[in-house]
């Protein structure tokens, strides 16, 4: 799995099931973590620096084998 910041100018920080995962740059992807399939999970997405989220939470339930990325485009 991979989380990748599509803000044009907003930095970042992202944080997976209640753990602060990465901090990134506009146009910057994370690296590649593993993670539990068939399982609910929570990622946050907040500015840098603030309290404000860059994007809704999201819960996303990861097939097994997915290698497939998320995104996030908020500013």
């Amino acid at each position: 799995m991979t989380i990748g910041n599509r803000s044009a100018t907003a930095t970042h920080e992202v944080s997976w099931d209640g753990v602060r995962i990465a901090t990134l740059a506009p146009g910057q992807n994370s690296p590649e973590f593993a993670v539990t399939a068939g399982v609910p999970h929570t990622l946050v997405t907040r500015i840098a620096g603030t309290t404000r989220l860059a994007c809704s939470q999201a819960n996303p339930i990861v097939a097994q084998c997915d290698r497939a990325g998320l995104t996030c485009a908020g500013s």
